[in-house]
């Protein structure tokens, strides 16, 4: 086992760890098992809203409890490309594409519904990169790892016009 916050070697009786004084409990500790990383995919508050970026008390409280995005509902899917979810995005409209042409009367809704499921999806997107940040990282401190989540995190303005884009594009050629 590994200490969270120096990356020190454990043993199964310590308390504290012996490198940074640190306590250690089950939310602190990785485990290495066969060169694969094994970390904690429950990630606190601070680590959620590092990555989430501008705005991130607002948004996490969102988030965390489920909630309602308006701007997910009025921009549908380039939100979700707005927040840096671009596999997220690609499966809904190669879903959202499916539904629509098989049941017609319901495509309209369908952005509408998608943007409703936002706060759920985005929190499963941020707990899946920010335990992909930690197992790439296995011996970055805590302020090296919200330092890499508010890098990769955060919003780009950029990608959802590119999605736009391609999106639109693709709706004119086909």
């Amino acid at each position: 086992m590994y200490c969270k916050n120096c990356g020190a070697n454990l043993s199964v009786d310590d308390k504290f760890c012996k490198n940074c004084e640190t306590s250690i409990n089950s939310r602190n500790i990785q485990d290495n098992k066969s060169n694969n990383q094994v970390v904690q995919t429950d990630f606190d508050e601070t680590f959620i809203k590092a990555y989430i970026g501008a705005k991130a008390d607002k948004m996490y409280e969102s988030v965390k409890n489920g909630g309602i995005n308006i701007w997910s509902i009025i921009f549908g899917i380039g939100y979700f490309a707005y927040r840096k979810m671009y596999l997220v995005s690609i499966l809904i409209v190669i879903i959202g594409g499916i539904i629509s042409y098989i049941f017609p009367f319901i495509g309209s809704f369908v952005g509408m519904i998608i943007g409703f499921m936002f706060c759920p999806l985005y929190k499963w997107d941020i707990t899946r990169k920010l335990r992909n940040i930690k197992n790439e990282n296995p011996t970055a401190n805590e302020t090296q790892l919200l330092e890499i989540a508010k890098n990769r995190g955060g919003t780009s303005i950029a990608g959802a016009i590119m999605f736009f884009v391609i999106y639109f594009i693709i709706i004119i050629f086909i």
